[in-house]
């Protein structure tokens, strides 16, 4: 069985991107993402040929900016 590494790539560091290239390079893996970036850096990730990832998770398309229940908040 291969092995399968989750990688949490965001905007202010793209260190995880580059160890994920190497890992790809040198390892038989399966690499799968979870991107926390913006819309710029979003459409550079859905067109890159660097790094083969199985699968991508864009944070920001599952994050909801909706009011937060503060009588929920208030009983902490």
């Amino acid at each position: 069985m291969k092995d399968r590494i989750l990688f949490w790539i965001s905007n202010y560091s793209l260190v995880h991107f580059g160890i994920a290239k190497f890992l790809q390079e040198k390892h038989n893996c399966d690499l799968f993402a979870l991107l926390d970036v913006t819309d710029n850096t979003k459409f550079f990730f859905q067109n890159q040929q660097l790094v083969k990832f199985n699968k991508t998770w864009y944070y920001h398309d599952h994050f909801s900016n909706s009011k937060p229940d503060l009588e929920y908040l208030s009983n902490f």
